[in-house]
Formats: structure tokens, C-alpha cells, sequence
């Protein structure tokens, strides 16, 4: 990041809080219409995003039209247990090198084993909310319109089922060779099947919300051998 020359020692959540005032709060929205002020396509994706309140959702639908910006909103599922894995191993080895997290936010001694971590985390609000698929589903329905909005599976998506809807749903060009190589280096490690088991138990509810929904998940959605 390159800091403008009268603020040098400003670490970059200063930067940003600075742009922010300079904006009256909208830093996000001018940025964005900055990088598309010749046209193009922007993207910005976070899991946490589905847990946003429908009055962030409806903001950021009329800021980025005040923009003159067409907006469109893409929410992809995964099988719940698999998420919480995944975002548990993003934790453990990406953020703060995993162990003062798991000290700070599970509790829990640093060197814990993998299943006696991983059983707090499931249970914490943030996890929760975001395997909330249904309750997700149903605010974005109720803030954007049916031509704004796409909901997909992660499962179908890697598959390449679904990636021409979203590429022609997105205005972007139909690129199926790009689903083969993974964004993220993989890290192997094991976790009980109790463990898993007790996941799937707890996420129970959007299983079964899910499979009303999109009754292809009972078949893509291998947590729900622990449900049977």
C-alpha cells in the first residue's frame, strides 16, 4: 500500500479510517467507483458477508446505484460441515499463526489438540450464523430484486454445473479450465468422525432447510451421512 506523503507512519487501518472521514463514511463505495470509472468488473467476496443485517444490505444496494454502479449479489453454499472445517483450518494456520486465536477467541490453551478446538468453534455465534443458510436466503430475497440476487452451491459450482449461469448471470466470460486450480494452499489434518458427527448435528437445521430448498444437497452434501 502507498500511503500519501504527509501521513507516513499511518499503518494501514489508520489509512483506511482517514479515507473514511475524508468520505463521510463511504470510502468503500467511492473506491469501488474509482476502479470502475472506465468500465469493467469489480468483485469483493468475504464469507462473513452473509451475515450482514438487512440494513447493510439494502445500503449497499443504493450506495453502489448512487454510484451508477450495477450491482449484483451471489451467495454460494457449501455442506456445512465442510465450511466449518474449512474456515476452522483458515484459523487455525492463516490468522495470527492460529494459536493466540484459539487462546483469545475459543479459550482454549494454544497447544489444544485439533477435536478439542474444533468443538467451541462450531458453537461460537459467528459459525452459527453463517451455516444460518435459510435465514441468509431469506434477507437477501427480501432486499434484492429476483435479477440481482443468485443463490448456488459450492458443490455444483467446482463441478462446473452451475459456473455458465453465474458467468452469464455476472456479465463475465464462461471460463471452466479456472475451477481446476484452488486459490488456497491445503493443509491436511484429521479430525474424529464423533467430532464431525457432532457438527453435523448442530448445523441439523439447515440440512434439513436445505434439502427443502435444494433437494440436490441430500446427494452433494456428504455431512449427511452423520444425520441418518
Amino acid at each position: 500500500m502507498r500511503y500519501p506523503h504527509y501521513i507516513p507512519t499511518m499503518s494501514y487501518k489508520a489509512y483506511l479510517r482517514w479515507r473514511m472521514v475524508r468520505t463521510n463514511g463511504d470510502y468503500y463505495f467511492v473506491h469501488y467507483a474509482n476502479l470502475l470509472k472506465n468500465g469493467g468488473i469489480a468483485t469483493d467476496m468475504s464469507p462473513a458477508y452473509a451475515s450482514l443485517s438487512e440494513e447493510t444490505c439494502r445500503k449497499i444496494m443504493s450506495c453502489f446505484e448512487s454510484q451508477g454502479i450495477l450491482f449484483r449479489a451471489v451467495y454460494i453454499m457449501r455442506d456445512p460441515v465442510k465450511r466449518a472445517v474449512s474456515h476452522f483450518t483458515m484459523y487455525r494456520f492463516a490468522f495470527l499463526e492460529g494459536t493466540r486465536w484459539f487462546e483469545q477467541r475459543l479459550g482454549v490453551p494454544r497447544d489444544v489438540g485439533f477435536n478439542q478446538a474444533f468443538r467451541p468453534f462450531i458453537r461460537m455465534e459467528e459459525q452459527k450464523a453463517r451455516s444460518d443458510y435459510k435465514k441468509t436466503i431469506d434477507m437477501l430475497s427480501a432486499v434484492y430484486p429476483e435479477e440481482q440476487r443468485m443463490f448456488a452451491l459450492f458443490e455444483e459450482m467446482i463441478k462446473g454445473v452451475k459456473l455458465r449461469e453465474l458467468s452469464d448471470f455476472l456479465g463475465v466470460s464462461y471460463r471452466p479450465e479456472a475451477i481446476t486450480t484452488s486459490p488456497n494452499p491445503r493443509v491436511a489434518f484429521d479430525l474424529d468422525e464423533e467430532v464431525l458427527q457432532e457438527c453435523a448435528q448442530l448445523y441439523r437445521p439447515t440440512y434439513e432447510a436445505m434439502a427443502k430448498m435444494f433437494p440436490q444437497t441430500e446427494t452433494l452434501w456428504s455431512g449427511w451421512k452423520y444425520l441418518r
